[in-house]
């Protein structure tokens, strides 16, 4: 199966994703890029064209990337409730 999702690119403190394919058993695999993400200017810019033809293949998408496809007004649909990993936090040795 192939999964759209956001690829962290940019320095530290100065995030910036690129919209990636890859094989979901094998992610370190980009297929094609379908474009970026500035979170700090939420700017961004996609190629709605090859996002379409990924989604007509079978391809699913991150629940992040969907809703922010669906803000730049790439897709049409309602958007989805996206998980959030809470880190747990270490005792200190007493």
């Amino acid at each position: 199966m192939l999964k759209l999702k956001l690829k962290r690119v940019g320095r530290k403190n100065d995030p910036q994703y690129r919209a990636v394919i890859t094989p979901q058993n094998n992610p370190k695999k980009i297929i094609e890029y379908l474009g970026n993400y500035n979170p700090k200017l939420k700017t961004g810019a996609f190629k709605k064209e090859r996002i379409e033809y990924w989604f007509t293949q079978g391809a699913q998408t991150s629940d992040t990337l969907w809703n922010l496809l669906i803000s730049k007004c790439v897709i049409k649909g309602a958007k989805r409730a996206v998980k959030v990993l809470v880190k747990k936090k270490k005792e200190g040795k007493k």
